[in-house]
């Protein structure tokens, strides 16, 4: 994968909308959506920061936006893990700072993280000059 290559699977434009989902043919473990929790936390010097998105509506006060998980599908045997986060949320994103988006549910009923820090960039709009 080149750097552009990866840079864009792990990041997105202030403004837009940003969604990602992971999708397993099959899976042989129980995974429960009632309990899904996602955030994404702010990250300096490689430590979990501030909250500053979440799919649990109860944080979603103040500058916490709204995660949705709606495309998830953990019917199983093929599972599909998918977060969204809505473009008129994203413009109070600062870009240029580093974040991590994680992950938990009951996987055969106890809670794990099944996606652990995976790292995202909010990168500036920009017009372009014709």
């Amino acid at each position: 994968m080149t750097l552009d290559a990866e840079r864009a699977a792990h990041s997105g434009r202030q403004g837009d909308d940003w969604a990602r989902s992971w999708s397993r043919a099959t899976e042989t473990r129980t995974f429960d959506l009632p309990s899904l929790v996602v955030q994404m936390w702010t990250v300096v010097d490689g430590v979990k920061g501030t909250l500053i998105a979440s799919s649990v509506v109860a944080e979603q006060t103040g500058d916490v936006v709204a995660i949705d998980t709606t495309d998830c599908d953990f019917t199983g045997p093929a599972v599909t893990f998918a977060w969204k986060i809505a473009a008129a949320d994203t413009e109070t994103i600062a870009p240029g700072t580093g974040y991590v988006i994680e992950a938990q549910c009951e996987i055969d009923g106890d809670v794990t993280t099944f996606f652990p820090a995976f790292w995202w960039e909010c990168i500036s709009q920009f017009a372009v000059e014709q």
